[in-house]
């Protein structure tokens, strides 16, 4: 019977293979960009003949260019549906990726898909369109920090090559939309100002009210500036990928062999030393001081929580 099982689901996957450039788009995804090299989460949306349907066992296989996102989806018992399709959607943690463009489909499974024995079921693919994954350096924009602690408000700054000091920022404004931080701003160039010639980034600055733990997809929209003199014939522009965005849950997780530490707990390296290298470029604040006037010897700096 097991046998059986597998043999119909590889059929059914072999067939998607072959009609799923033919079929419509049932299912959708958000966001449908990410950045390369860090695990991130989706939300998918659809239509199902379920009522209510309660999820569980989620599950993302990357293969060869393609994702299938599997999850367990049952009736709520206690709901009353009324016939037919209904809306739903249910949120895959996917790991990181390689710059490539991904075709995902989804199945919903029946529970009896993940009981022993197994049943034999047809397993349908909704295809939810392509996920597009960018390597950093290719984005137009960039963000600072990258990681912040969830629940606390922040600044994020937003950057861009072609940004100088003559670019003037207003109309800032951000949203949360799911797994995706919508960032929105006014650009108003300025091409007679003179700037120093220094390396320097350039662009807003916006206040971000505090957010759950999880990783966002940060998207920028630069509304250009039309004066005050007639209407303002603007295009339609459409958001551009600034890079994910990660708030933490609060713990603080140690490269080259350490723990997690909490409490008072001294952090120390793989060889138990208590030397430690942190970087915190990436604007992580108040979640640890440390204690050294030395940089040799076996111990060169202590850190405890605040």
């Amino acid at each position: 019977m097991l046998f059986a099982t597998r043999l119909l689901a590889a059929s059914c996957l072999m067939s998607a293979s072959l009609w799923a450039q033919t079929r419509t788009q049932t299912a959708y995804l958000a966001p449908n960009l990410a950045e390369s090299g860090k695990p991130f989460s989706v939300t998918v949306s659809g239509k199902t003949t379920l009522c209510n349907p309660q999820f569980s066992h989620q599950k993302a296989t990357v293969d060869n260019g393609s994702i299938l996102l599997s999850v367990m989806a049952v009736n709520d018992p206690v709901a009353k549906c009324t016939a037919g399709e209904h809306d739903y959607q249910t949120d895959f943690d996917l790991p990181a990726l390689k710059a490539a463009a991904y075709e995902v489909n989804v199945s919903l499974q029946p529970a009896c898909a993940y009981s022993q024995p197994l049943c034999p079921f047809a397993m349908i693919l909704d295809y939810a369109g392509t996920l597009g994954v960018k390597d950093s350096a290719d984005l137009n924009y960039a963000i600072r920090p990258k990681l912040v602690q969830g629940g606390k408000a922040f600044d994020l700054f937003l950057t861009n090559k072609q940004f100088t000091c003559g670019n003037e920022f207003s109309d800032l404004s951000s949203h949360v939309e799911g797994h995706i931080l919508y960032l929105s701003f006014t650009n108003r160039p300025h091409p007679e100002a003179l700037c120093a010639a220094v390396i320097k980034d350039y662009g807003p600055t916006f206040p971000i009210p505090a957010l759950k733990a999880g990783t966002y997809q940060v998207f920028a929209t630069s509304m250009p500036y039309c004066g005050t003199v007639g209407p303002c014939p603007v295009a339609f522009v459409l958001p551009q990928l600034a890079g994910a965005l990660t708030a933490t849950d609060g713990t603080a997780a140690v490269g080259g062999g350490g723990k997690a530490a909490s409490g008072k707990s001294a952090l120390r390296d793989a060889n138990g030393s208590g030397a430690l290298r942190i970087d915190a470029r990436q604007g992580v604040t108040g979640l640890w001081h440390g204690k050294s006037s030395t940089l040799t010897g076996r111990r060169n700096i202590s850190l405890e929580s605040k």
